[in-house]
């Protein structure tokens, strides 16, 4: 069979939890993954110590660690507490069905390797195809040329919509007293700003922190696309809603609102009975 649907991904986790929520809904799909690394499996040491140097220093350098001092303690508590959980049994636990859908299970799809998601050679790739659903698994801003070329194009956002467009999506919730949920949206040429096709908390426990909270967002929102793109194939009805909230950025969450939100969390947390 054909497949109607093709996820755009890097094949890290949450493209994982993507791909593991289609085959479990029973539907078809190609994908495409950006593929720019050695891998490090295959990497001499000299090639595995540059690797993961260069990836410590291009994630130093994003998403809410962006905007955060190197030399300050909460910056190597989030960094050293990430690396920490997901070495933690909570990890595994919450991803452990996912584990089995690895490189090896996508030998049975069609798989298109690229270095930039916005290749022309991804565009040509795309046109030839005529796919009828795009479903993005993290790979940052995407051109209108290659949205256009699905009839429609759909992404999961960790927070709830219109309220969190943007970055910074798990502080926004509990800076602006939000319950933390996943939003699935049409995809626009805008970050995060196509109508809004479905909004669903995630269900937190008082074992949870921000980096489990965070896993569980991922998941949610894999589930909520693979249900999405089911109603789509089947021509189902769906309410789209307006999503015209503030657009949020990484560069704006400094020190003192991190340490904000991270407290309103722990908050949160302790209310839970």
């Amino acid at each position: 069979m054909k497949a109607k649907i093709c996820i755009l991904g890097d094949f890290g986790n949450y493209t994982r939890f993507i791909i593991g929520e289609l085959i479990q809904h029973d539907i078809v799909f190609d994908f495409i993954t950006i593929n720019k690394e050695i891998p490090i499996k295959t990497a001499n040491v000299i090639e595995k110590i540059i690797i993961v140097l260069y990836n410590h220093i291009i994630l130093f350098n994003s998403f809410t660690y962006k905007s955060l001092p190197k030399s300050s303690m909460f910056f190597w508590e989030k960094f050293l507490g990430e690396k920490i959980f997901r070495k933690s049994k909570l990890y595994k636990e919450l991803t452990s069905k996912y584990k089995k859908y690895n490189n090896d299970i996508l030998k049975s799809y069609q798989v298109f390797n690229c270095s930039y998601i916005n290749d022309i050679e991804v565009y040509d790739f795309l046109k030839k195809q005529n796919y009828k659903i795009g479903i993005l698994g993290g790979v940052g801003i995407v051109k209108q040329s290659i949205i256009d070329c699905f009839d429609i194009c759909i992404n999961a956002h960790p927070a709830p919509l219109p309220q969190c467009r943007g970055g910074g999506a798990i502080e926004n919730t509990f800076l602006y007293d939000l319950a933390p949920a996943s939003s699935v949206h049409i995809v626009t040429k805008d970050i995060d700003a196509g109508d809004i096709i479905e909004i669903r908390n995630i269900k937190i426990d008082k074992y949870d922190n921000y980096f489990s909270i965070e896993t569980k967002l991922k998941i949610e929102g894999a589930v909520l696309l693979a249900e999405t793109a089911k109603k789509l194939l089947n021509n189902n009805k769906i309410n789209y809603k307006p999503n015209n909230g503030k657009l949020h950025f990484f560069k704006d969450l400094n020190l003192n609102i991190q340490k904000k939100a991270h407290k309103k969390l722990r908050v949160f947390i302790k209310s839970i009975k």
